[in-house]
């Protein structure tokens, strides 16, 4: 039986029309199984192999849907393989099949492992970078690669730390109050802090002087130090800036009485 339905699944995902089978594959991944069902793997690696990007990125996410347990199927994972080190592919798909991979990469090559570094970026698209954690935190890398990542890990405690010693020392008495830990292990790569005036409005007095920050409601001004490209010099000029525009409030020349869905 579980021979019949796997040949129908291979038969539909190869000869109907394109939309009917992403729409299958949408379903499968919707499914609710708890363990990926062996007789959907040839489909699955059929599908992996086809030209289409769109009907290869669905099976993609369709796997990346489904629980394996200890299920290590290995021509599924060569097929993902394969695609995370195409050079030639989609970076997207590339970085999305990574992490489809079950139990993880056996090994990271240089030129994908950067790709995945890449994502780690403050203004990387949120779902990639996502994925690309999912990729490193479960990948055997090398020595060196891990040093890497901890190197940015200490870049970004030490950016951070930077940040709330100047903003201490420059615009006490302002209307900031610090919400993230001082903690460096505790705080990752962002800091905020509260304001008693219009935040949103601060936010966009500082964008006006190229300091791009995020507003989170209430009262929230939020600052990403991404460890790959922030340096010490632009932690100094963030605060100068901050300072100047809370000190001079011109932040009041950017209050808005509606404010965009997206802020």
């Amino acid at each position: 039986m579980s021979t019949l339905i796997n040949l129908f699944i291979c038969a539909f995902l190869s000869l109907v029309a394109l939309e009917s089978r992403l729409l299958l594959l949408r379903a499968m991944a919707k499914a609710g199984v708890k363990e990926m069902p062996t007789n959907w793997l040839a489909a699955l690696v059929s599908v992996l192999s086809q030209d289409d990007a769109q009907l290869r990125g669905q099976a993609v996410a369709t796997i990346r849907a489904i629980p394996f347990g200890k299920q290590r199927p290995a021509e599924l994972i060569q097929s993902l393989v394969k695609i995370a080190q195409d050079s030639q592919s989609e970076p997207s798909w590339r970085i999305q099949a990574a992490a489809a991979v079950p139990g993880g990469l056996a090994q990271v090559p240089p030129e994908l492992f950067e790709l995945l570094r890449g994502q780690l970026r403050g203004d990387a698209d949120v779902g990639l970078r996502s994925a690309a954690v999912d990729v490193l935190t479960t990948a055997q890398l090398t020595a060196e690669q891990l040093g890497s990542l901890t190197a940015l890990h200490r870049k970004a405690g030490a950016l951070g730390d930077v940040f709330v010693q100047l903003v201490d020392a420059r615009c006490a008495g302002l209307g900031l109050s610090l919400r993230s830990p001082r903690d460096a292990s505790l705080r990752g790569c962002q800091v905020s802090y509260a304001f008693d005036g219009d935040a949103y409005a601060v936010v966009r007095a500082l964008a006006a002087r190229g300091v791009i920050g995020d507003f989170r409601a209430p009262d929230l001004l939020r600052f990403g130090l991404a460890p790959m490209y922030t340096r010490a010099v632009d932690v100094w000029d963030a605060v100068d800036a901050l300072h100047d525009v809370l000190a001079a409030q011109s932040w009041r020349a950017h209050a808005v009485a509606v404010r965009p869905t997206v802020t």
